[in-house]
């Protein structure tokens, strides 16, 4: 899959030959495109307009596992948008897909004040 981005920025400029040259610093750039993209993702998934897209609608639970080396990681991510009731599932597959990682969707979710759900003791989702 792929998915268009385009970054604009206001603020600090050079001027050359008249144009308006602007610039934006190498890490910036990586977090906006990351942020991007995985916005992009999710308001894919919700089927929602990117101009409507609000990341304090999103509840999402993640679903973690063992490998066979007895470490933690991430199976899939349970995820919905307000007002939905049901939960859909973002699988691994879909995030690395958009080449992110399942530590850059975590930390955009948790920096965007989407609201995480923890499982109470009888709702406990292991694979």
């Amino acid at each position: 899959m792929k998915i268009s981005i385009t970054i604009r920025r206001q603020g600090s400029a050079t001027k050359l030959i008249g144009k308006s040259i602007k610039t934006i610093d190498g890490i910036e750039l990586i977090k906006k495109v990351t942020s991007r993209a995985i916005t992009r993702l999710l308001c894919e998934k919700f089927n929602i307009l990117f101009s409507e897209f609000d990341s304090k609608k999103i509840e999402y639970q993640p679903v973690f596992t063992r490998d066979s080396d007895r470490k933690k990681r991430l199976s899939y991510l349970r995820i919905r948008y307000f007002p939905e009731k049901v939960f859909s599932s973002l699988q691994m597959d879909e995030i690395s897909s958009i080449g992110v990682t399942e530590a850059q969707v975590l930390e955009f979710l948790r920096e965007r004040h989407s609201a995480i759900v923890l499982p109470t003791s009888e709702k406990i989702y292991v694979v």
